[in-house]
């Protein structure tokens, strides 16, 4: 298995890492989208916006660290989305 992940040129898997992070941020972009919309408070607990806005800060870094755009690309905007995420339910949570 390992002779087969080898055999895969660096740059095939930065373009697949970079597409699987952009798919990521766009899951995080419907969240984001469908808690800004609802009036109702957010279901989503404090801890877990924090937590993911924890592990995609780490990963813009190591992504930084390491030269991998893929995961310096796509985790920079994760974070970026995850901060509005968290901003919008605070601001939800505000105002109930």
């Amino acid at each position: 298995m390992l002779e087969f992940i080898d055999s895969i040129p660096k740059p095939v898997f930065e373009v697949m890492g970079t597409v699987a992070g952009l798919v990521a941020c766009f899951f995080i972009a419907v969240q984001l989208v469908k808690e800004f919309k609802m009036d109702s408070p957010s279901s989503l607990s404090l801890s877990y916006i924090v937590g993911w806005c924890g592990v995609f800060v780490f990963w813009t870094f190591y992504g930084i660290r390491f030269r991998a755009s893929a995961i310096f690309i796509t985790n920079s905007m994760a974070a970026f989305l995850q901060v509005l995420l968290l901003y919008v339910v605070l601001r939800k949570a505000k105002n109930k």
